[in-house]
């Protein structure tokens, strides 16, 4: 969403934040992941979804030292409805590369990536730090680095904040 409006806004914005996002389009495994799961919520429904998706956000090795925040991500994601899923599944299987649309934005850039994360791997994110006014990586995390490295996480966001502020 950070990107397609920056795509239309950009002349009227002065920073943008990626955290564990790419500008990358998905490959053609990571839509296929999504048109599994287009099927899965049609058949099965919002509520076993959210039941099996949310965990594996998690990283693995530390689902059981955040199994509150787990079960708290759980809960809430069962009260999203079935078409809000499906149009947000959809969504992220049809956006679209717009590395180019960060490259031509002048103003301050940010991508906060986990070493660990299994959904946008490191190496995406190395392969387009360039585009980026700053990079940082959180070491050790996977996908919820503003879950399993809550102060670090936010604050690189802050001091990035302040910086674009100053």
């Amino acid at each position: 969403m950070a990107l397609a409006l920056l795509e239309r806004m950009g002349d009227r914005l002065k920073a943008i934040g990626l955290v564990h996002s790419t500008a990358f389009a998905d490959d053609l495994e990571k839509k296929e992941m999504c048109n599994r799961a287009l099927t899965f919520l049609k058949k099965h429904g919002a509520s076993k979804f959210v039941t099996s998706f949310v965990p594996q956000l998690f990283f693995e090795h530390r689902r059981v030292e955040f199994a509150e925040e787990l079960t708290h991500a759980i809960e809430d994601g069962k009260r999203s409805c079935l078409e809000g899923l499906l149009a947000y599944t959809i969504a992220m299987r049809d956006r679209v590369d717009r590395i180019a649309v960060l490259r031509q934005f002048t103003g301050s850039k940010l991508l906060l990536a986990g070493t660990l994360d299994t959904s946008v791997k490191i190496e995406a994110s190395r392969a387009q730090q360039e585009a980026f006014t700053h990079y940082l990586e959180l070491e050790g995390v996977g996908r919820l680095g503003m879950v399993e490295e809550k102060e670090k996480t936010l604050a690189m966001v802050q001091d990035f904040v302040r910086e674009v502020l100053s």
